[in-house]
C-alpha cells in the first residue's frame, strides 16, 4: 500500500513506469517487492522505487526501521540516509545485484561518497554491519576504492576489509573487479565479458531461492523463445476496448 500510494503521487508529477509485459511486472511486484523502474516524463531521469535494500525473496532483507534508526537523518521534514548509510546502499546495490551495465557509475558514487571521509563515517558503516549484515558488500567496494581509486582508508578500516574478504575467493573478486571497472574495446580488458556474465550469475543466486531461480529463469527463456517464433509484442498486455 505504501508502494502504490508513492507511485501515484510520483506519476501525477510526471514519473510514468515503462510498459512491460505481464511476467515482468509480477516480477517486480510479487518477487522483487517493487515497482518497475520510472522514467520522468520531461528530464528523463530513472527512479527506483521500494521498501527494502534487497528483495525480500532472497531472506536477508534488512528491518528498515532499524536501520533509519542508525542512518536516518531529516532534512527539511523528509527522512533519508546520511552519508554512511547511502554508501551502504550503493555498496549493496552494486555487489548485491545482478545488473553490471552501469557498475562504472556506481563505483564512481561510491569514490564520491567515501573521499576524504573521516573516522566516524567507517565506525557509522561498520555499526549497519553490525545491525544489517552485508560488510562483505561494503568491503568489496572499499577495497576496489582502494585499489582503482586511490582512496585512503584508515587502518584499522583497511585491516578490517583484508580480514572480510579472506572469505572470498581470489577468482571471484578478480571477476568482481573487472564487472565494476569500464568496459570498452580500446581498454586491456574492456572486452572480458565472461567475469561480467559471472558476475550477473552470481548475483542471481544471491538475490533469489534456487528453486524460484529455476523457475524464473525457465519462464525467461520460454518467453524468449516465444518471442522470437511469434514476435515481439505477443505477450503484449491488450489495451482493453473503450
Amino acid at each position: 500500500h505504501v508502494i502504490a500510494n508513492a507511485e501515484g503521487r510520483l506519476a501525477i508529477n510526471g514519473w510514468l513506469s515503462k510498459e512491460i509485459d505481464d511476467y515482468d511486472e509480477k516480477y517486480y511486484r510479487q518477487w522483487s517487492h517493487e515497482i518497475p523502474p520510472m522514467q520522468h516524463g520531461i528530464r528523463g531521469t530513472l527512479l527506483d522505487l521500494h521498501h527494502n535494500l534487497v528483495p525480500p525473496v532472497s531472506g536477508k532483507a534488512i528491518e528498515m526501521e532499524r536501520l533509519l534508526e542508525i542512518a536516518g537523518t531529516d532534512v527539511d521534514g523528509v527522512m533519508i540516509l546520511n552519508e554512511a548509510g547511502m554508501f551502504y546502499h550503493s555498496a549493496i546495490h552494486l555487489f548485491f545485484n545482478d545488473d553490471y551495465s552501469a557498475a562504472m557509475r556506481d563505483m564512481t558514487d561510491l569514490y564520491l561518497m567515501v573521499k576524504q571521509q573521516p573516522d566516524s563515517f567507517y565506525q557509522s558503516l561498520f555499526e549497519l554491519h553490525a545491525l544489517s549484515g552485508f560488510e562483505k558488500e561494503s568491503c568489496i567496494a572499499l577495497r576496489f576504492l582502494q585499489i582503482d581509486y586511490n582512496v585512503e582508508l584508515p587502518n584499522w578500516v583497511s585491516e578490517r576489509v583484508t580480514c572480510v574478504l579472506k572469505s572470498i575467493g581470489k577468482w571471484e573478486l578478480s571477476a568482481l573487479r573487472y564487472a565494476s571497472g569500464p568496459k570498452h574495446s580500446l581498454l586491456a580488458h574492456g572486452e572480458y565479458k565472461v567475469p561480467t556474465c559471472f558476475a550477473e550469475i552470481r548475483g542471481h543466486f544471491l538475490k533469489m531461492p534456487p528453486h524460484i531461480l529455476v523457475f524464473h529463469s525457465c519462464m525467461k527463456l520460454f518467453r524468449a523463445v516465444t518471442k522470437l517464433l511469434f514476435g515481439e509484442h505477443i505477450f503484449t498486455k491488450a489495451t482493453p476496448p473503450n
